[in-house]
C-alpha cells in the first residue's frame, strides 16, 4: 500500500457500466488516493488511462507505472485473458478472478464438462470443433430438435442459438 499518505491507489479497468459503478464507489471512499479508470468514458469519476484491458503484460505495467495497489477488474473479457493471474505474478492486489476460476464462465465445454464430472444435472450436450462439421452434422441428424447450439468463449451474452431443425442446426 501507499505507506506515505496511508490511502490505496487504485486502478479500475474498463468502460461499461459495471466498471462506472466500481469507479464510482471507489471515488467516494476517504481510503482512496488516486484513482485511474483505464479506460474509462466520459463519465467515469478519476484520472482515465488508455490500455488494452486485455492484455495481461500492458495491464501489468500500467499498474506498476502508476503506483497502483489494488486493481478492479471489471470486464470478462479481462478475466478470461488472465489479467489477475498477471497482475497477482507482478506482486499487485486485485479483485477479480484467476483466469482458471472463470473458465466456467468463459468456456460452455468446460462448464459442461465440469457438471458431468460432479453429476450436476445438465442437458446432453457433445463438443465439436470446425474441424469436425460432419460428426456434429450427424448428431444433429441423430437427435430430436431443438437444438441449443453455443460458441465455446466468450459471447457477451449473445453465444447461443435455439435451432428449430438439423438445417438451422448446420447453418448455425
Amino acid at each position: 500500500m501507499n505507506e506515505a499518505a496511508q490511502k490505496v491507489n487504485v486502478l479500475v479497468l474498463g468502460s461499461g457500466g459495471r466498471e462506472h459503478a466500481l469507479a464510482w464507489a471507489a471515488a467516494k471512499s476517504l481510503q482512496i488516493g488516486e484513482l485511474v479508470v483505464a479506460p474509462g468514458n466520459g463519465g467515469t469519476p478519476g484520472r482515465r488511462e488508455a490500455v488494452n484491458v486485455d492484455d495481461p503484460a500492458a495491464v501489468v505495467a500500467v499498474a506498476q507505472r502508476l503506483r497502483t495497489d489494488l486493481v478492479l477488474i471489471g470486464p470478462d473479457s479481462a478475466i478470461a485473458a488472465g489479467v489477475a493471474d498477471a497482475l497477482q505474478a507482478g506482486g499487485i492486489a486485485s479483485f477479480g478472478a484467476t483466469q482458471l476460476a472463470s473458465q466456467l464462465e468463459w468456456s460452455k465445454s468446460y462448464a459442461r464438462e465440469f457438471c458431468v464430472r460432479w453429476n450436476i444435472p445438465a442437458p446432453e450436450f457433445r463438443v465439436f470443433d470446425s474441424t469436425q462439421v460432419e460428426a456434429a452434422v450427424e448428431f444433429a441428424r441423430e437427435k430430436s430438435q431443438p437444438f441449443v447450439v453455443k460458441a465455446d468463449g466468450l459471447a457477451a451474452g449473445k453465444g447461443v442459438r435455439v435451432c428449430e431443425s438439423v438445417e438451422d442446426t448446420v447453418d448455425t
